[in-house]
């Protein structure tokens, strides 16, 4: 034989070396681990992308070529691999009257392809369709405002200060022109009662869900599996590195376009001590663990109890840190606020050495009270107002 080539020679760990289907995995056996977890080189059966792109992986993961299930995974293999998604959804958006190549061609987006006009026009078509659409719209608003995030040209707009208490406990004014400086004590905490009464409405929004899932939708058994509900009570998996306690939270999906699809859903933690944070689910999953009612009680009332900030007994500046602290100090200016942010951002920045863009907030007060203001950072207070007192 004349032939050249060299002879390609498989190792045992030539299965691994190469990216391949998750149910062909070596490094986590389809058939003894759990699904959703992967190695790096793990590809989707479905989307045929690594799993780091497949923008499903909770429902995707359970795909597999062999087994009872495989015919209705390798169909929609297919069909995936076959749709032009785009030409798609320009055909399925003229049927409602909107035509984006028009739009695009006359620039008159904001007329004929506004959000609002998008989003009633979208009424129009079945709701396969219109999930589809608008799991797109709100990806790429997303990856839009990561962007904008990142480079610093996102306006957050107006941001509310309230918790469980917000009270105005100093009052004093800065200039003739009416530019006063409030501070604000305000409680972010949240009783495990309170979690538990939230838990209970989500659960209640849960069934009226999946009621409406199967009322608007023909599903197959193998989907309904893989939807799972993350509502729930979560330790997480390891000691916080400083403090050396476990760390509780209740999460919550947030209302879907989808109703009973969690797959994709965005979830609002629910904290003891810092109250209400957004999280993705793939986060939650890699550093907590569920926990029932009993378990956490007592972790819940620990941390709401505690008064510590998060760096320990050792931090440098115990006496003014308010890191993971409950109950917060907020600086707010009010009055002539378009005047006062800029000159306060100048300062910081001058004390900082780097940029900073102020917020917008208003402050709901106990009393009933709404002030609308500046926030400053605390640590820059004092130096803000000696500049703005001059």
């Amino acid at each position: 034989d004349d032939d050249d080539d060299d002879d390609v020679q498989f190792e045992k760990t030539t299965a691994t070396a190469l990216p391949h289907m998750r149910p062909h995995c070596t490094e986590f056996p389809f058939a003894s681990t759990n699904h959703a977890d992967a190695c790096k080189l793990c590809y989707c059966f479905v989307c045929d992308a690594p799993v780091a792109k497949c923008t499903k992986w909770q429902e995707h993961c359970d795909a597999t070529d062999v087994g009872p299930d495989a015919d209705a995974w390798k169909m929609q293999r297919k069909v995936t691999a076959e749709i032009d998604f785009q030409s798609a959804a320009k055909t399925w958006l003229k049927t409602v009257g909107l035509d984006m190549d028009v739009a695009n061609e006359t620039k008159e987006t904001t007329k004929s392809s506004g959000v609002a006009r998008f989003l009633n026009r979208l009424l129009g078509l079945s709701l396969v369709k219109q999930n589809l659409l608008f799991d797109t719209f709100a990806r790429l608003v997303d990856h839009v405002v990561r962007q904008a995030r990142r480079e610093g040209r996102y306006d957050e707009a107006i941001h509310e200060i309230k918790g469980r208490s917000a009270k105005i406990t100093a009052d004093e004014q800065i200039d003739d022109d009416r530019l006063r400086r409030l501070v604000v004590r305000l409680d972010r905490g949240i009783t495990f009662d309170e979690a538990t009464k939230i838990f209970g409405e989500a659960k209640a929004d849960a069934e009226v869900a999946a009621e409406a899932l199967v009322a608007t939708s023909r599903v197959t058994d193998m989907r309904r599996k893989s939807t799972k509900n993350p509502n729930g009570f979560y330790i997480s998996k390891s000691k916080h590195p400083i403090t050396k306690r476990f760390m509780p939270l209740l999460a919550v999906a947030a209302k879907s376009y989808t109703p009973g699809e969690f797959a994709n859903a965005s979830l609002r933690l629910y904290r003891p001590n810092t109250g209400i944070t957004s999280f993705s689910i793939s986060n939650l999953n890699q550093k907590y663990v569920r926990a029932t009612d009993d378990e956490i009680k007592q972790l819940w009332h620990d941390e709401f109890n505690h008064t510590g900030c998060s760096h320990g007994a050792n931090c440098k500046n115990k006496l003014t840190c308010e890191v993971g602290k409950r109950i917060i100090t907020k600086h707010i200016l009010t009055g002539s606020l378009l005047k006062s942010m800029q000159q306060a951002e100048t300062t910081i920045n001058t004390l900082s050495g780097s940029k900073t863009r102020l917020k917008v907030v208003r402050v709901c007060a106990d009393d009933g009270a709404s002030v609308l203001g500046i926030e400053i950072p605390q640590m820059y207070a004092d130096q803000i107002i000696d500049h703005l007192s001059i």
